[in-house]
């Protein structure tokens, strides 16, 4: 399933502090490193922009703890077509990187001139190497790209409020440092401001061209030097991004949410599977702790009790196919519907000939219809079932997923951070809701094409065995009232009654019920005990009714 709750203020607080603290952690880290090399504090807190860095914090914070006091400026976004904002998103990805870099490398021209604040006592040599050769104001420059970053990956009143604000304080607290520099540095400076522009740097080609050959000589002439430093600096990196996976693994209950969990559910109950067919299948004999809830694999790969492939005469069988929600991610297994219907079975014997019965939930996250014909083909079979029913659902429409299990995205903590990052963000700000999403699955000729060939090889592979079918459709948990996917429950029922084979819709079921009674919670509408019980109650009465 795709996220299927609304995104929070909370990861739009995480995101805003984080760019805060690195951006300005870089600056304070400066302080702390020439105050080592040099005893002398260059750090003047009445003079220095602190007091802005302070205001942008405690927002962050305020958004973060408490987002409903900000709800009205974080909320409301700049819209603009999906494409554009595609790739404004991944202009602000860059400038923000680049934003970081500019910093570091202007501070490294300052060299032991840099400082926080005007300090009037004491003066310091004029600077015009570097970064500054192409503009005055690099460090501001910097902070400028910065927050345009940030209203470009997030284009909400607040961040533009933030840019806004941050590119008046800039201006004019450049425009004060010049008059110091002037009476400073008298004409040295008067000259220099000729030469350069006042914050967006000015870049010549030929001058490009010619610092790009003057680079390349320097190269050649110590390329031993070079090579030494390249490897520092590979070797630095990899130490950060090893300092990072660790803190992101001590720290992943506080970031852990529904897309962060699912991703938990790929890396520890997952295995990569030997049929052609199938991306994925259970780890057998796998356990974790995932959304609260702990979730065992028996040896065959499900969910539940164990049962041998051969079965006694008086026993009637039945296998639940279906993905997250067959399964029953966010919640204990005695209150999955596949659990509650084997009682209720049992407690009542209401067929003939049967005293025992037998349910095995097959369900695994993200398959979809191919993959559950493929299941019942190489496995379900085996275990000569009397009925078998199908929980379709509206993702059973997409492609085959290719789940990552070695390498960064199967590993890395850090990965699934910023991965959760990215997909809120494409939720929130480039209209990639559920909505927009299943209706686009279903637009899709050759998904549809797909999906109808699954299904017609499911219906002739239990015609083939003599095995009775049901197919249970199940609704999308968000609106029941307003419901925007009957044309595919529709679709799927009209081609399985075709073939004389019952099909039940059970948006009916929960007609008065309100949706978020049956959410897990506000972040993940999977159906909670309330929603198995609802299905649960469903299933059954058709499991009774013998008609197609």
């Amino acid at each position: 399933m795709i996220i299927m709750g609304p995104i929070t203020d909370y990861y739009f607080g995480i995101m805003f502090l984080l760019g805060v603290l690195v951006f300005y952690g870089a600056t304070y880290l400066r302080v702390l490193i020439i105050y080592i090399k040099t005893k002398v504090n260059h750090y003047n807190f009445e003079e220095s922009k602190d007091k802005g860095f302070i205001i942008l914090f405690l927002i962050g914070v305020i958004n973060l703890f408490y987002p409903d006091y900000l709800k009205y400026f974080g909320k409301i976004s700049i819209v603009l077509p999906q494409k554009i904002s595609v790739y404004l998103g991944l202009l602000g990805c860059i400038g923000s990187i680049l934003s970081i870099f500019f910093l570091i490398k202007a501070q490294n021209s300052l060299g032991s001139s840099w400082k926080i604040g005007l300090e009037k006592e004491r003066k310091a040599k004029l600077v015009t190497n570097g970064l500054y050769r192409y503009c005055r104001h690099p460090i501001y420059f910097a902070m400028f790209l910065f927050f345009t970053s940030l209203f470009l990956l997030l284009p909400t009143a607040l961040t533009l409020i933030i840019l806004v604000g941050n590119a008046l304080a800039l201006i004019m607290t450049a425009k004060k440092e010049e008059e110091h520099l002037i009476n400073e540095s008298g004409e040295d400076y008067k000259k220099y401001m000729k030469k350069t522009s006042f914050l967006i740097p000015k870049l010549n080609f030929f001058k490009l061209m010619q610092l790009k050959i003057l680079y390349k000589k320097r190269a050649v002439k110590n390329k031993g030097n070079y090579v030494k430093k390249v490897l520092l600096s590979l070797s630095s990196i990899i130490l950060l991004l090893l300092v990072i996976e660790l803190v992101s693994r001590i720290s992943y209950p506080v970031y852990s949410n529904y897309n962060t969990e699912m991703w938990r559910y790929s890396r520890e109950l997952k295995i990569k599977s030997r049929y052609p067919l199938l991306s994925h299948e259970h780890a057998p004999n796998s356990e974790a702790l995932l959304y609260g809830v702990n979730i065992s694999i028996n040896s065959k790969g499900w969910r539940g009790d164990e049962f041998d492939s051969k079965k006694e005469n008086a026993t009637y069988r039945i296998l639940m196919v279906g993905d997250s929600i067959t399964l029953g991610w966010g919640i204990e297994e005695n209150a999955t519907f596949s659990k509650i219907i084997e009682e209720k079975l049992n407690e009542n014997r209401p067929l003939d000939d049967f005293n025992e019965y037998e349910v095995i939930n097959m369900g695994v996250g993200n398959y979809n219809t191919q993959m559950e014909y493929a299941v019942l083909k190489e496995k379900g079979i085996n275990y000569d079932p009397n009925l078998i029913i199908v929980n379709y659902y509206l993702n059973d429409l997409e492609s085959t997923p290719n789940i990552e299990f070695e390498g960064i995205k199967g590993n890395s903590y850090f990965y699934a951070f910023m991965w959760n990052i990215v997909t809120n963000i494409k939720y929130r700000f480039f209209n990639d809701n559920y909505e927009t999403y299943y209706l686009t699955q279903f637009d899709d000729k050759s998904k549809r094409e797909r999906n109808k060939d699954s299904i017609i090889n499911i219906i002739k592979l239990c015609k083939e065995n003599n095995i009775r079918l049901i197919f249970i459709i199940h609704p999308e948990y968000h609106n029941f009232k307003d419901y925007r996917f009957q044309d595919i429950t529709d679709f799927v029922c009209r081609m399985v009654e075709s073939y004389h084979i019952a099909c039940r819709d059970l948006l009916p079921y929960f007609m008065d019920t309100e949706p978020k009674d049956i959410w897990i919670n506000e972040e993940d509408v999977h159906p909670n005990e309330l929603g198995h019980q609802i299905i649960a109650d469903a299933i059954y009465e058709n499991i009774l009714n013998n008609s197609p």
